[in-house]
Formats: C-alpha cells, sequence, structure tokens
C-alpha cells in the first residue's frame, strides 16, 4: 500500500511506499469507535532520520475523528519556526513521513507538528532536535524510583531555565539547569499534562509531563 505525501507548498505529490519495518497497513478503524483528539492530550513522539541526504520526520495520526490536517514546522533555534509543509485528511492509524527539502542545514535544526483540530484548536507534537551528523537529540523524562519524581536528560551540558507550565500557560514551577540532566519534583502539582520547557542560549527544549 502506498501513501500519498502531500508537499502543499511545492504543490508536488510523491508516492511514497510503505516501510515494512514500520509495520504494515493502517489499522481499519469504525468511525463510531474514534474518539477526539484534545489540545490536553500528552503530545504525539515525533522521529527523524537521514536518508539519502535528506532529513525525514515520521509521525503516527492517531485513531480520533477530529484531527483535521497537519502542518509541519522547522526552526534552526527552537522558538521561531517556519511551516514548510503538511498532511491533509490521512487514515486513522496511519504512518505519516514528511521529507524536508531543506539541504544545507545547520548544525542543529528544530522540527515540530503542528496538530490542528477541526474546530480550530490546536496542540504540537514533541519537538524534534535534529543533526544530519549526530542524529537527533531531545529532552527526555525519565521516571525514577520516587514517587512524582522525573529525571530530565538532555544530549549534551547546557546551562539555563528551566519551567513547568500548565494548559492555561502558568509557569508552576521553575528551577535553574546546569549540565546534562537533573531531577524534578512534581508532589505538589495537581493532575494534568504539562509543558516542560528548557531555555538554554538559544535553544529551547521542550517536552511534556503527565500526572496521574
Amino acid at each position: 500500500m502506498n501513501r500519498r505525501l502531500l508537499l502543499w507548498f511545492s504543490l508536488l505529490t510523491l508516492t511514497i511506499p510503505t516501510s515494512p519495518v514500520l509495520g504494515g497497513n493502517p489499522a481499519s478503524v469504525e468511525p463510531a469507535t474514534l474518539q477526539l483528539a484534545s489540545p490536553a492530550d500528552p503530545a504525539p513522539p515525533l522521529r527523524a532520520e537521514v536518508r539519502n541526504g535528506r532529513t525525514w520526520l515520521q509521525w503516527v495520526h492517531p485513531q480520533v475523528a477530529n484531527i483535521s490536517h497537519y502542518f509541519v514546522e522547522r526552526s534552526t533555534e527552537g522558538r521561531s519556526f517556519i511551516i514548510i509543509g503538511g498532511y491533509q485528511e490521512p487514515d486513522a492509524g496511519e504512518i505519516l513521513e514528511f521529507e524536508d527539502q531543506m539541504t544545507d542545514h545547520p548544525s542543529w535544526v528544530v522540527y515540530r507538528v503542528k496538530i490542528c483540530l477541526t474546530d480550530g484548536s490546536f496542540f504540537y507534537s514533541t519537538s524534534c532536535y535534529f543533526s544530519s551528523a549526530s542524529g537527533s537529540a531531545s529532552l527526555s523524562v525519565v521516571p525514577t524510583d520516587q514517587p512524582r519524581s522525573y529525571l530530565l536528560r538532555l544530549p549534551f551540558e547546557q546551562t539555563g531555565t528551566l519551567r513547568l507550565i500548565d494548559t492555561q500557560g502558568r509557569v508552576l514551577h521553575q528551577q535553574a539547569w546546569s549540565g546534562q540532566e537533573q531531577v524534578i519534583a512534581a508532589h505538589t502539582l495537581p493532575s494534568g499534562t504539562y509543558l516542560i520547557q528548557l531555555q538554554a542560549g538559544d535553544f529551547l527544549w521542550q517536552n511534556h509531563l503527565s500526572l496521574y
């Protein structure tokens, strides 16, 4: 089964074969069983890899009924993003791929996918920090053996400020960051989904944390 990649801004339609490594055909889902996505949902993961000198992004279209379309965005410093393409009306459960046409990459590039819902709201995938020389990098979040305690880790040492932000945009926790990893305690925070944001020099690292 082939998947059609829509590059809206170049008006070019490419046919991309399904990779056997990623699994077979998308699962068939009855419309009545599909749930609704929400901006409060955890951010879906975004992956990147180099193929024949080009950067390819990959994510999964969830089995929900109210996603209208996607925008793929790119930044060279993690703050100001430009739209470089998109997808419209993918099949539920489909693995989506996008080829970045840029060939002259800076040392690091940041990608994210804007997920647009049918009611006009939107949310983002995880940010993917990528270098054609060393591959992808991210701010990872790993639970420790203590309740509501998490180890945050970067691929290399950075100095900056770490913030925990709720869905209303309020900063509920802030601490200095120095080094490659740090533990954050979330004992006093209510259940919900939070944005973890680390401003380190010119880079803005982001991930999400769900507390139950």
